[in-house]
């Protein structure tokens, strides 16, 4: 199993229904991509994270699959809608 975890610090004046829809549309995925073993992304409830306000964690099952999802067409179309209003992403990848 590979776990993916991404962080999301939005722009100062993101707005907030735009984050929410977002964070909506990551958690819908496991709809559009059926290799996802599991998927949850949120509000990060901790205060001490230097403004990472968000996080995702994604399993899939091979690196093939990781591949795969990070170039599949749904996701691409998060990641865009993302990139307008990010301010910085940490990602991590690991097997489990």
């Amino acid at each position: 199993m590979l776990v993916h975890i991404v962080l999301f610090k939005w722009k100062e004046h993101a707005p907030e229904t735009t984050i929410n829809h977002i964070i909506d549309e990551l958690n819908y995925l496991k709809n559009k991509i059926d290799f996802i073993q599991e998927i949850s992304a949120g509000k990060i409830f901790a205060t001490d994270f230097e403004g990472y306000t968000h996080a995702l964690v994604v399993k899939v099952d091979s690196h093939a699959d990781l591949s795969e999802y990070r170039n599949h067409p749904a996701h691409q179309a998060i990641i865009q809608r993302i990139e307008e209003i990010k301010e910085r992403i940490h990602r991590i990848d690991f097997e489990s």
